[in-house]
């Protein structure tokens, strides 16, 4: 990964890089020395993200289908009304 995509992953997320951080487990300055190339990204930074990215595509997923379970409930109200 690179300091861009890590960069543009965060942002695009609407993450500080203290809030990404927090989910890595390390300090916040650390993420930005990543993002300006002062140290190598770790691997294990690439497994960590690519889950959470998976993670997010199924809670918006969920939601989703919470949203469309709730139209479904009400239309079957006006149904049976």
């Amino acid at each position: 990964m690179t300091p861009r995509e890590l960069r543009d992953l965060r942002t695009g997320r609407a993450h500080s890089q203290r809030q990404l951080a927090a989910v890595l487990g390390v300090a916040g300055n650390t993420v930005a020395r990543w993002e300006r190339g002062e140290r190598p990204i770790p691997r294990w930074v690439d497994q960590v993200l690519a889950i959470w990215q998976e993670l997010a595509v199924c809670q918006n997923e969920l939601e989703r289908a919470q949203i469309t379970n709730a139209r479904l409930q009400r239309r079957l109200q006006r149904v049976r009304a």
